[in-house]
Formats: C-alpha cells, sequence, structure tokens
C-alpha cells in the first residue's frame, strides 16, 4: 500500500502552479499538511482513489480555490480534523 506523500514539502517548489490534484488508486492515505496552502487548487478528484483510507489533519487547509465537489470513495473511513478547514 502507498502512502501518498510522506513529505508535506514535497511540491513545495511548484505550489503556485498546481491547480489540480487527482489521487491515484494506489494511494492509502494523504498525508498531513501536504497541500496546505495551496489556494491555486481549483479541481481535488479523489473518485479514483479506491484503496483511500484516510485523510490525515491539515491535508487541505486553506485550499481556498477547490470549486470541484467533493466525491469520496468508500474505502475511506478516516478525515481528520482541519483536514479541509477553510476551504471554498
Amino acid at each position: 500500500m502507498e502512502d501518498y506523500g510522506n513529505n508535506k514539502d514535497i511540491f513545495k517548489s511548484s505550489k503556485s502552479a498546481i491547480t489540480s490534484v487527482i489521487i491515484k488508486s494506489n494511494a492509502t492515505h494523504i498525508s498531513q499538511e501536504i497541500f496546505e496552502g495551496y489556494s491555486n487548487i481549483t479541481t481535488l478528484n479523489l473518485s479514483n482513489a479506491t484503496s483511500l483510507v484516510k485523510i490525515y489533519e491539515e491535508a487541505f487547509k486553506d485550499c481556498t480555490g477547490i470549486k470541484s465537489a467533493l466525491v469520496f470513495p468508500t474505502t475511506l473511513y478516516t478525515i481528520y480534523s482541519r483536514a479541509f478547514e477553510n476551504c471554498s
């Protein structure tokens, strides 16, 4: 099983360029603060994340640009506090 992002700074150099996030099917977790403050993200696609079980604290905190409707996979059983705090 795969953890989607073990390092919260993994995408930091591309922060302003990232506008769309698609979580792949074998991702089991979305790490704490991995996309915190990525305000240019307008689309978040979780629909194919068929192995996703957890979204950790503040994973998408302050992603104020998300416009897409979120569809959570049936495998998801835990969304930790503030995972989507201050999102649109």
